[in-house]
């Protein structure tokens, strides 16, 4: 078996999940194999997703993707704090947030080679009993995507065992296995047509959109700002597309 999902990792996800259902405040903890880190996920940064820092703290980079995966958290935690399945604008199906930036290294992939980048977004659909993976996508680039998804996947088949186990604890009676994994790319929903080959049934594809300007040109630029302005209020739809296209 994997070293990735040892005792030690699977304590420290129950631990952080219990932490992360009695938080109040814009934090997340983050497990990890050695230990759980708080992180911001305060949609006014303009870099979630890093560890817990003051909110003056300015940063050379930024990143657009980290803030639209902090976005999603953010609805699962205004569900009742992560102990109900929540729904995002636009989509019927009901979520549980299993994990952000999961990090698959020490894991080989369906050639042998070994993984190094973390998976964006996994949820679990109870209704269906999917794993579901997202790649979250600042535009509609497929640069590397579809292999990052097919790794996730293959990765997360050997330790789905593992993680039924844990998440069973977290969410008992609402987590009974895993049926399938669903793969998704998560990318901007545009007005002009930008039609992008797709291997059938690779993965499917959920578009975004927002009545606030947070897409220009194609491609999701300072949410942050229309944020500090708007809070709340500025609010992203998510459309799952019957067919790639």
């Amino acid at each position: 078996m994997d070293l990735y999902f040892d005792e030690k990792f699977k304590d420290n996800v129950i631990k952080a999940w219990e932490l992360n259902k009695n938080e109040l405040n814009d934090v997340y903890y983050h497990p990890t194999k050695r230990e759980i880190v708080k992180k911001c996920i305060a949609l006014s940064c303009k870099k979630p997703l890093t560890k817990l820092h003051l909110k003056e703290k300015q940063f050379k980079s930024t990143s657009s993707e980290k803030w639209l995966e902090a976005y999603i958290i953010q609805a699962a935690k205004k569900s009742n704090n992560y102990k109900k399945a929540f729904k995002l604008n636009g989509l019927d199906s009901q979520y549980y947030f299993l994990y952000s930036q999961l990090n698959l290294t020490g894991i080989r992939n369906s050639e042998g080679k070994y993984t190094n980048r973390p998976l964006d977004c996994l949820l679990y659909e109870p209704s269906t009993q999917k794993l579901i993976l997202w790649e979250l996508k600042k535009d509609r680039t497929l640069k590397h995507a579809q292999e990052e998804l097919e790794t996730y996947a293959y990765a997360l088949e050997k330790i789905k065992n593992e993680l039924t186990e844990v998440f069973s604890k977290i969410y008992k009676g609402d987590f009974n296995g895993i049926s399938e994994i669903e793969k998704y790319i998560v990318w901007p929903k545009v007005n002009s047509d930008r039609s992008i080959e797709i291997k059938p049934d690779a993965y499917k594809i959920i578009e975004y959109s927002s009545d606030f300007d947070i897409i220009k040109n194609n491609k999701l630029t300072t949410p942050w700002d229309q944020y500090k302005k708007f809070g709340d209020k500025m609010t992203i739809k998510f459309e799952n597309l019957p067919s790639a296209k």
